[in-house]
């Protein structure tokens, strides 16, 4: 994770004047032809961590002004394991706010853990279903599933970095299980 850090630093500190440059030059070109590649806030791509589930790495390209694609490498802590997470996402205005963005979007992710925790059901004396958490270190095994996503996003007006929060309800199949629920984290990105 210091090395992630790191690199992400490193990068930071090497592209910062490339990044205004570029982005004066995305915000002139935007306003003389009424078109452009970047996405809705004013950058084209963002790198950065997230933090929630899954945590990890995130990087997010806008392939027209408001659509974008966003990867996510990253872990949930109570698995050992990796997800990998890709999402297509639409972006508008939020709330007539500058900088602030909306967005929406519908993906897939490939995971692959060592041990999970997992719910599990039996009958009590009563015949009721009780459920209860259970804790499965087996061996290695793999889910595919697919991903919504809801967000906010702001980017930051002096600064070259977005901050967004994101929920993310997932179906999953994994070994002979189906799992669904909603996740969600907060993320940092360096923009550019």
């Amino acid at each position: 994770m210091a090395l992630l850090l790191g690199g992400v630093l490193s990068l930071f500190l090497s592209t910062h004047t490339l990044a205004q440059q570029r982005r004066t030059t995305t915000t002139t070109t935007k306003k003389s032809s009424g078109g452009g590649g970047g996405g809705g806030n004013g950058y084209s791509t963002g790198l950065g961590l997230r933090a929630g589930s899954p945590s990890g790495v995130t990087i997010k390209h806008f392939f027209k002004p408001s659509i974008a694609v966003e990867g996510i490498v990253g872990t949930n802590f109570n698995r050992r394991g990796i997800n990998l997470t890709v999402l297509i996402e639409k972006h508008g205005t939020a709330f007539q706010t500058r900088g602030l963005q909306w967005y929406y979007g519908l993906g897939g992710h490939v995971s692959s853990y060592s041990g999970s925790y997992y719910y599990d059901w039996y009958y009590d004396k009563k015949g009721r279903r009780r459920y209860y958490d259970d804790y499965d270190n087996g061996t290695r095994f793999w889910g595919l599933g697919i991903d919504g996503v809801l967000g906010l996003e702001y980017q930051f007006q002096e600064l070259p970095f977005t901050l967004g929060v994101d929920a993310k309800p997932f179906a999953e199949l994994a070994r002979r299980d189906a799992f669904f629920g909603v996740e969600g984290a907060l993320s940092l990105r360096y923009v550019f």
